[in-house]
C-alpha cells in the first residue's frame, strides 16, 4: 500500500512567505502614510474649529482671547506647558495636547503696533507647525517646518501643501 503525500513542500512554503513579504513591504509604508494623513487631517479640523471659536469670541467681546479657556470650545486633551515659543513668538499659557499635537494661541504684534493672533498646532515628533493667522477672514492654513526633509514629507506629501519658500530657517507651505 502506497502512502499518500500530505502537506506542502519547502519550496511551496518559501514562495508563499516571499509573496506575503512582498505584499507587506508594499502595504506597510502606504498604511503608515494613511495613518499620518488622518492624524494631520484631524489636526486641521481642530485648527479650523479653534479659528471659528476665536472669531466668535472676537465678535462677542471685541477683543482677541488670550487663553484657550476663554473660547467656547471643548478640547479634550492633556494640559501641557510646552512649547513656550513658536517661531520666536510667545505662546499663551494654556496649551492642550491631543493625539500628538500641541494646540495653543500666539499673541503677537504686527509692525510693532497692531495686535496679531495665530492659532497653532505643533506636531510633537518633529518641528512642524500648523498655524492660522487670525488677521484674515479667509486665511489659508500654513505648515512651517525647520527640517527640509520633514517639511517635504509632512507639509508637502502628507498634507499636499504648496511650497512658498524658506524664511528664517523655516520651510513654509500653504495647505489646501
Amino acid at each position: 500500500m502506497k502512502l499518500k503525500k500530505r502537506g506542502f513542500t519547502l519550496i511551496e512554503l518559501l514562495v508563499v512567505v516571499l509573496i506575503i513579504g512582498i505584499l507587506a513591504a508594499i502595504a506597510l509604508p502606504k498604511y503608515i502614510k494613511a495613518i499620518e494623513k488622518t492624524r494631520f487631517t484631524k489636526a486641521q479640523q481642530t485648527m479650523y474649529a479653534l479659528y471659528r471659536s476665536v472669531q466668535v469670541y472676537k465678535l462677542a467681546t471685541g477683543n482677541l482671547p488670550t487663553l484657550l479657556g476663554d473660547l467656547d470650545i471643548s478640547l479634550r486633551g492633556e494640559p501641557t506647558s510646552v512649547p513656550a515659543t513658536i517661531t520666536g513668538h510667545p505662546t499663551n499659557s494654556d496649551k492642550v495636547k491631543i493625539d500628538g499635537f500641541t494646540y495653543g494661541i500666539i499673541n503677537d504684534w504686527y509692525n510693532g503696533n497692531q495686535p496679531r493672533q495665530y492659532v497653532f498646532a505643533q506636531y510633537s515628533s518633529n518641528s512642524c507647525i500648523l498655524f492660522l493667522d487670525m488677521a484674515y477672514i479667509n486665511t489659508k492654513m500654513r505648515c512651517l517646518c525647520g527640517n527640509p526633509a520633514l517639511a517635504e514629507k509632512y507639509c508637502g506629501e502628507i498634507l499636499s501643501g504648496t511650497y512658498r519658500g524658506s524664511t528664517g530657517g523655516l520651510y513654509d507651505y500653504y495647505l489646501p
